[in-house]
Formats: C-alpha cells, sequence, structure tokens
C-alpha cells in the first residue's frame, strides 16, 4: 500500500470494525468496492463521534483510514485489488461518484432564505444538506435521513414527492434531486440560514462576494439548483419557474397553507440546532433593500 496507516489505539479500531466491518454480509466482503463504502461509514464515525471526544486521536483522511483499518483487519483483505490502495480507491471514488444523491433545500417561512451546511472536515465549501442514495432506499427516505443527520431537523411531515428540482451531472452521470421544502421555522459542521438572493448563479457571480464577502467557488454544489430557480423566492407566488417541471403550475394553483408555517414542535430542530439557526439568522448582513 502507498498510504501509510496512521496510529489509532487497538481499542477503537476494534469498536469501529465491531461497529461496522465484522458482521457485514460475506457478499460485501467479497467485493472491495462494496467494502469501501462501509469503511466510509466507519470513517465518518470516527471523525463525527469518536475523535471530538478524545482530541488525542489523529485525523485521517479516508485514504489513510483504509490503510488503517486493512492493516488491523487483514481478514478483510479478500481480493488482489484490495492490496493496491491506489487502485482501490480511484475505483471507488469512480463508483461513489456515479451514485445518485437526495437532499433538501430548506426555505424560511417568508421563502428568502435557504439552510445550508458548511463541509466536512476543514472545508470552506457550503451545500444543501443531502447524501448518497442507499441501495433498497427511496428517494424521499433518503432525503429525509440525510437531513435529519445533517442538521437535526425531521422533515417527513413536509416533503412531497412532486416538489423537487433535479440536476445531472454530465461528467459522472450522476443525479442530485433536491425536495422543496418551504416554511421551516428556523454536528459539529456549521449550520446557516443564507438570502436566496445572496447566492451566486454562476461561477464569477459577484453578488455572494459583495453581500457575503465569500467566494462564488464556496457554493459551487448548489448553483445548478440556484440558477435553476425562481431568484429570490416569492413569498405570495412560490413558483421555481422551471417550464419542463410538472409541479410548478400545481404549486401555484394549490393551498400551501399548511405548509407555510404550520410546523409542528415535534418537527423543529433540537434546541441546539435552533440556537445555532437564530444565532445565524441574527448575523446575516442586513440587505440593500433594508439598509434604505
Amino acid at each position: 500500500m502507498s498510504c501509510k496507516p496512521v496510529v489509532i489505539r487497538d481499542d477503537v479500531l476494534n469498536d469501529l470494525a465491531t461497529r461496522f466491518l465484522i458482521n457485514i454480509p460475506d457478499e460485501d466482503k467479497d467485493d472491495p468496492l462494496k467494502l469501501c463504502s462501509h469503511i466510509e461509514v466507519a470513517h465518518w464515525f470516527y471523525l463525527d463521534l469518536i475523535r471530538p471526544e478524545d482530541p488525542a486521536l489523529p485525523g485521517c483522511s479516508m485514504k489513510e483510514f483504509m490503510a488503517t483499518i486493512f492493516k488491523h483487519c487483514p481478514f478483510l483483505v479478500r481480493d488482489s485489488v484490495a492490496r493496491d490502495l491506489d487502485t482501490l480507491q480511484s475505483q471507488w471514488k469512480t463508483l461513489k461518484y456515479r451514485r445518485p444523491t437526495r437532499g433538501a433545500i430548506i426555505l424560511n417561512q417568508d421563502l428568502t432564505k435557504c439552510l445550508l451546511v458548511q463541509g466536512y472536515p476543514a472545508s470552506t465549501s457550503w451545500g444543501f444538506p443531502k447524501g448518497k442514495l442507499e441501495r433498497g432506499e427511496s428517494d424521499q427516505d433518503c432525503a429525509i435521513r440525510e437531513v435529519y443527520e445533517e442538521t437535526g431537523f425531521d422533515i417527513r411531515a413536509l416533503i412531497r414527492s412532486e416538489h423537487y428540482l433535479e440536476c445531472e451531472s454530465r461528467d459522472s452521470e450522476r443525479a442530485s434531486r433536491m425536495y422543496i421544502i418551504p416554511g421551516s421555522p428556523g454536528g459539529d459542521r456549521d449550520i446557516q440560514w443564507f438570502r436566496v438572493e445572496d447566492l451566486p448563479r454562476f461561477k464569477k457571480d459577484l453578488t455572494t462576494r459583495q453581500n457575503l464577502g465569500k467566494n462564488p467557488s464556496s457554493f459551487f454544489m448548489i448553483i445548478p439548483f440556484i440558477r435553476s430557480g425562481a431568484h429570490p423566492y416569492s413569498a405570495e407566488e412560490v413558483d421555481i419557474q422551471l417550464p419542463e417541471s410538472p409541479w410548478c403550475g400545481r404549486w401555484r394553483e394549490e393551498d400551501h397553507s399548511s405548509s407555510l408555517g404550520c410546523v409542528s414542535q415535534a418537527l423543529c430542530p433540537s434546541p441546539a440546532h435552533e440556537e445555532i439557526l437564530k444565532l445565524s439568522l441574527s448575523l446575516l448582513p442586513p440587505s440593500p433593500s433594508e439598509d434604505s
């Protein structure tokens, strides 16, 4: 292996192997690419839950973590490709980036702000809460799960199967679908509301730099969706303005009062996340209209 393992205590590696690797199906152990997906889950668990409790533990990339796991659990190295870490990671990343992603565009009550989460670890990019579609999982269930995992907000009662935007990446042939969730009352990743009108619609859009002091490239993951949508949204007429999207007309014709402002308390974010959202709202710079 060309990548050196990192030094993680045996008790931590044993715990991770027991939780995520030892009891997976034999067919997944025999398929190095499927095995990598299980190792990725263990990697996130290590970074998100174990390491914050013990900062002395080292941080590591996915590739370094894979090398560490294969060294600690040699019984997982069942195929020659697993012995060539560079080849394995390259094949796995290709497969991973072709997997569809599902998430949500969560808008506030007057539809002027949307919720974004910051990439992890040590990333300056912002994007909608989303994640990979798992085997046997429906599009909606994936969006619900990923949004809850990343924000603590349960959209189960708000999501509608026909209300979504979808973009397909030409280079990876991957479709990314975002469900529209209007009327929201408000991890270590930062979670913040952004005005829709401040978000970039193309790579060199200066609006974001002028209004937020951030590079448009920090929002590269959401540009296709912002470019596709109404900009800004109107609370009186919720219209994403996509002629090819059949739900646009129905949205205008239907009564959405139940979706706008009538959110059950049980669906609100947990107190910690709710506080983050309120703080972020208060820290947003005033829009030009508010200054005048």
